[in-house]
């Protein structure tokens, strides 16, 4: 396991179901670092409402969270990370969470990981989770879709959500590499 050699914030962004958290915990994992993830601070926070634990109701919850208090939202997820080298947020899906989030860094170096995936593997994935036609439409269409563009130009690494993650591990690596021999100098 590569041991980062400075502090690390890696951002995972990406539609539904483009393999974002397969992504991040994999980086966790190769990296020695601590995942945590937007789509867990919304799934216990509907818990917490006694919401139904559905995908329509997580991403009302996460919009409303996102619209009315986005720092908030940004603490939930952040509080576990006090004291870790690497911290990977898996999730981020709007503009303002990624400006908090880089303005929350302290010191750490931000990566933007940007998981892709074409529409249909996003739809059959979705069907494979029992989301049918109808609904399948709504949560694509989705506010908490609309600023993935935006995310997708200002990535620092773009990754196939269909593929195999060691390029994106090594390009990882290549900068925490890349950081060291900078700070030995």
């Amino acid at each position: 396991m590569a041991q980062p050699t400075t502090q690390w914030m890696i951002l995972v962004a990406g539609p539904v179901r483009s393999g974002k958290s397969t992504l991040a915990r994999r980086i966790a994992e190769r990296f020695g670092g601590i995942r945590v993830g937007f789509g867990d601070a919304v799934r216990e926070r509907t818990r917490t409402l006694g919401l139904p634990d559905e995908r329509s109701f997580w991403q009302q919850v996460g919009e409303d969270w996102v619209t009315k208090d986005p720092e908030g939202l940004c603490d939930a997820v952040l509080a576990p990370t006090a004291g870790q080298a690497l911290v990977v947020v898996d999730g981020v899906r709007h503009r303002s969470v990624h400006e908090l989030l880089r303005a929350s860094a302290e010191g750490r170096r931000v990566v933007l990981v940007f998981v892709d995936a074409d529409v249909s593997v996003l739809r059959d994935r979705l069907a494979y989770d029992g989301i049918n036609d109808e609904a399948m439409g709504r949560v694509l269409s989705h506010s908490t879709e609309t600023e993935l563009p935006w995310l997708r130009d200002r990535a620092d690494i773009v990754a196939d959500g269909t593929g195999d993650s060691a390029q994106v591990l090594g390009a990882l690596a290549a900068l925490i590499t890349g950081s060291r021999d900078q700070n030995s100098r």
